[in-house]
């Protein structure tokens, strides 16, 4: 099935513009946003994902989360996409994704704001 282009490109233009206000976006809330199911949000997000990848970027499509939680569902650390499940009851996976993100916002000029960049900064 072909990708959507437009979304693909809105779903970037959303985080890129979160990235660069230190922000994110629940998966529910992002799907609301581009009008498509929260089940597909993801083929977009693969699509951005393998962009940064070959551009040497870091991980945008670690901003989106689940609502109840901090944590998306992946942190594929530039191995093919949905590949890393994140455990956040597993310090590691913990402490590569708050990298990852934290590196996202480092490139894109964001600073998170008092409740992000405290959880980013808990040990």
């Amino acid at each position: 099935m072909a990708i959507d282009e437009e979304i693909v490109q809105r779903c970037r233009d959303t985080l890129e513009a979160l990235a660069r206000n230190g922000e994110r976006i629940s998966y529910s809330e992002l799907a609301h946003h581009l009008h498509v199911a929260n089940q597909s949000v993801g083929k977009y997000l693969n699509v951005i994902y393998h962009e940064e990848m070959a551009a040497g970027r870091p991980d945008i499509t670690v901003i989106p989360h689940y609502q109840e939680s901090c944590f998306g569902k992946y942190n594929s650390r530039g191995k093919e996409p949905q590949t890393i499940t994140v455990d956040p009851e597993n310090p590691n996976d913990v402490r590569a994704y708050k990298k990852e993100l934290s590196e996202v916002y480092r490139v894109w000029g964001g600073q998170p704001k008092s409740r992000l960049r405290d959880w980013l900064n808990k040990r």
